[in-house]
């Protein structure tokens, strides 16, 4: 339904059947992109303004360590397919309704490979794009903050891939002895995966999530994306590229209560919460 209420204005009798066939299994996402080559519009003007902060709004700013709760990766947003999900698993994430809000940060496809960005800023970014333009001032007469923006995401997907995937133009050779699950002393295991695995098992699933249903589909999913062991690490599973394949936070838990039981991985997560009894911090009661 959702994806009818975004093409309704561009269905004529001469291509509805062929538009439809074209959205059909797509997520929201790729149904603004079909859009947008429907009825490309023209480039917006950067423009920076001040505007009043209603009451519960949200604006751009370093999160607070606690403030995040702990299924916040749980969904994929609006832009999820429901082919992407397993029927019936648990803590799947599902499509949302067609009434539902877009998150805020609204990406806007205008025309192919053309988009519009909104974002509400606090004042600290405010005055650093300001600086930032000051310093660029020679590089970048225009002062274009989507230029600058462009340069910033650039960066900070450059150090998130090499945080989560170790992907690098650097990358160290590969060392065999550095794979098994040990520490550098040999004497135990340890979850952390090594750099070369976590960077070819990335490149090999395409950053996506390579849960496949019952009716051979798979996941689309590409946010939370997770290391999962096939042979389970806490089963003596090792950290080798064959062993190891991306899953979404949804499909990796429901793995995971596959292989340890739904009840056990309850409890467990319950007692990793940062808001259980067993992690949070009372008054001190002396006897």
């Amino acid at each position: 339904l959702s994806a009818i209420m975004q093409l309704a204005k561009h269905l004529t009798d001469e291509n509805h059947r062929g538009l439809l066939a074209r959205a059909r299994h797509k997520s929201s996402r790729e149904i603004d992109l079909l859009v947008a080559e429907l009825a490309p519009r023209p480039d917006v003007p950067s423009r920076i303004r001040a505007l009043p902060r209603p009451a519960g709004s949200v604006v751009c700013s370093e999160p607070e360590a606690e403030s995040k709760p702990a299924d916040a990766c749980s969904s994929q947003g609006p832009e999820q397919d429901m082919a992407s999900c397993s029927p019936g698993a648990p803590n799947v994430p599902t499509q949302n309704a067609p009434t539902a809000r877009r998150p805020h940060g609204q990406v806007l496809a205008l025309a192919p490979r053309r988009f519009k960005l909104e974002v509400t800023v606090d004042q600290q970014t405010h005055d650093k794009l300001r600086m930032l333009q000051d310093l660029l001032g020679h590089q970048l007469p225009s002062a274009d903050p989507a230029i600058i923006v462009c340069r910033a995401i650039d960066r900070l997907l450059d150090d998130t891939l090499k945080k989560k995937a170790a992907i690098t133009d650097q990358a160290r050779r590969r060392d065999r002895r550095s794979e098994q699950c040990t520490d550098r002393r040999g004497d135990r295991r340890t979850r952390a995966i090594p750099a070369a695995i976590r960077r070819e098992v990335w490149q090999r699933d395409g950053g996506r999530c390579t849960f496949v249903d019952q009716q051979g589909r798979r996941c689309r999913g590409t946010r939370c994306i997770e290391y999962h062991h096939e042979n389970p690490y806490g089963k003596g599973g090792q950290h080798e590229a064959g062993n190891i394949a991306l899953r979404c936070r949804a499909h990796n838990r429901y793995q995971a209560d596959l292989d340890f039981g739904r009840e056990f991985m309850r409890d467990k997560r319950h007692r990793n919460s940062p808001h259980s009894a067993r992690n949070t911090r009372g008054p001190l009661v002396r006897a």
